[in-house]
């Protein structure tokens, strides 16, 4: 496995009907993270299409958060609360946890 592939962090966000309004600020919050190794995926409860991001939707009876992890490649995956503030430096902070008993590990091999 190559260190960017160990070192990626998944962020999954969901937007519903509550939520769409703070998908810019998930936007800005995740452009402004200091760990170059990222990728965001919203995973997408609504009837419209979101535009130029990623996006998941879950299967007929799938949690949206199961859906997130099974569309994310990094080894890490942290769900990102709309309308939260996140520091710059959350992700940098998460990769270097990831042998730690602090750090919570969605992602698994299926």
């Amino acid at each position: 496995m190559s260190e960017i592939a160990a070192s990626l962090v998944s962020v999954i966000a969901v937007v519903d009907e509550k939520t769409v309004g703070s998908t810019r600020s998930i936007l800005e919050s995740f452009h402004r993270q200091t760990w170059p190794y990222r990728e965001l995926i919203f995973v997408n409860l609504l009837d419209q299409d979101l535009g130029e991001v990623a996006q998941v939707r879950p299967g007929t009876g799938e949690n949206p958060i199961d859906a997130g992890v099974r569309a994310a490649i990094g080894k890490i995956c942290v769900v990102w609360t709309p309308g939260w503030w996140y520091h710059q430096d959350v992700l940098k902070i998460h990769s270097k946890l990831t042998s730690s008993w602090l750090t919570v590990e969605l992602r698994h091999d299926l």
